[in-house]
């Protein structure tokens, strides 16, 4: 929500729409290829173990986020920066 919050904030109002309706469909292809691959992974490999797959995967995907410093907010315009 917090994304969607931003995005409002900077795109320009006569592009608004737009914005969001390219968001969503990149959204759409982006989930994609994650559903197709888990569909051939399912049809080979049992189920349990494709669940447990993607949550590893998911975990990996979270805690590299997190190493690379993604999960950070970015400083806001006009904010006003503490002297440690």
């Amino acid at each position: 929500m917090a994304a969607r919050t931003e995005v409002y904030r900077r795109a320009p109002p006569d592009v608004l729409a737009q914005v969001f309706a390219t968001q969503s469909a990149m959204g759409s292809v982006a989930a994609l290829a994650p559903t197709l691959v888990s569909g051939v992974l399912v049809d080979v490999l049992p189920v349990r173990l494709v669940l447990v797959l993607i949550g590893c995967g998911l975990a990996s995907l979270a805690l590299a986020a997190w190493a690379a410093g993604l999960g950070r907010a970015a400083p806001r315009a006009g904010a006003v920066r503490r002297a440690t």
